[in-house]
């Protein structure tokens, strides 16, 4: 286990309503970075909302088809703005990248220069995405290595630790469900986004998730 999964692994164990559930899931499902986590037991953000252009939410819709056909994982990046608190804007989709496994997503070189651009610009809201194949039962759950990638993007690049961009996690499954998280290093705790909507080509917003569990928590 990586020095960055180790981490992940002592936040979900210690802090949130749930740690006890995640203690458990670790020592049932062992299975180093590989071991799955539930968003639905992460905090939620209060108003949390994702909203997708439409060019953007059709690049994620194909993109989970050809993950399902292809029983393989696609690396994407997200690029936006927060339009309101807590409110994300994503209008733009890319990817890039030959390289593709059953278990992991590689951002090939061209997707790391071409965010190297991108965060050149500043004040912009960047997430790190890929796609989960339909292998195995726990493929439409995050993993730990996801998370640990995550931490690691956050705390090692100088944008996104200094707060000159802000960095989300997005995991696309098979069956068409976006999942959107936050990993906050000042509070060092991770969060999910409880709603995500389209807009349509009339510029009116559609859900994808609309979780009214934010409103029992």
């Amino acid at each position: 286990m990586s020095d960055y999964a180790k981490k992940v692994y002592n936040i979900l164990c210690r802090k949130g309503f749930h740690q006890k559930v995640h203690q458990e899931n670790f020592t049932k499902f062992n299975y180093g970075d590989m071991t799955p986590i539930n968003d639905e037991l992460l905090s939620v953000i209060p108003g949390g909302t994702v909203i997708l252009a439409p060019e953007v939410y059709e690049a994620m819709r194909a993109l989970g088809e050809a993950t399902g056909e292809s029983r393989k994982e696609f690396p994407f990046f997200l690029f936006g703005h927060e339009i309101d608190d807590n409110v994300v804007f994503f209008d733009e989709f890319f990817s890039q990248s030959s390289k593709r496994e059953e278990t992991s997503a590689h951002f090939s070189p061209a997707m790391v220069d071409y965010l190297s651009k991108k965060l050149m610009t500043g004040n912009l809201v960047v997430c790190h995405g890929h796609s989960h194949p339909p292998i195995g039962q726990f493929y439409h759950y995050f993993s730990l290595g996801d998370f640990g990638a995550y931490v690691k993007m956050t705390e090692e690049n100088n944008v996104f630790r200094n707060k000159e961009a802000q960095l989300m996690g997005c995991m696309v499954d098979c069956d068409g469900e976006f999942k959107f998280v936050h990993y906050d290093m000042e509070q060092e705790n991770f969060y999910r986004f409880a709603k995500v909507y389209r807009k349509d080509n009339e510029n009116k917003l559609q859900s994808l998730k609309d979780d009214t569990s934010e409103k029992r928590r």
